[in-house]
């Protein structure tokens, strides 16, 4: 009697997983697969090494660039724009609206 009651419980659960695991085979692979890299781990901590080394050598080629142009500085003149524009025009009082 009790095995009954347990293999009533059981048998419709284990029928509906694989009835899902045979249509789910139809839209996905269900092999399971390895977390391997393509270069492994070492690989990848060499490349992002490289784009490291990389940036940093940029960064050190631009501040030396932006150094140069700071001691190179030239004195320019600042004109002002709002000398060269003419006034604006002069304000109208907007007439008395009626309802």
């Amino acid at each position: 009697m009790c095995c009954k009651g347990m293999l009533k419980r059981v048998l419709p659960f284990f029928l509906t997983l694989a009835v899902g695991l045979f249509i789910a085979s139809f839209f996905v692979d269900l092999t399971p697969r390895g977390f391997a890299f393509q270069d492994g781990r070492r690989g990848r901590c060499r490349n992002f090494e490289s784009l490291y080394y990389q940036e940093h050598d940029r960064a050190e080629r631009l501040q030396q660039q932006l150094d140069q142009r700071q001691q190179n500085a030239m004195t320019l003149e600042l004109r002002r724009p709002e000398a060269q524009l003419p006034p604006p025009p002069p304000r109208v009082a907007a007439p008395n609206a009626t309802r």
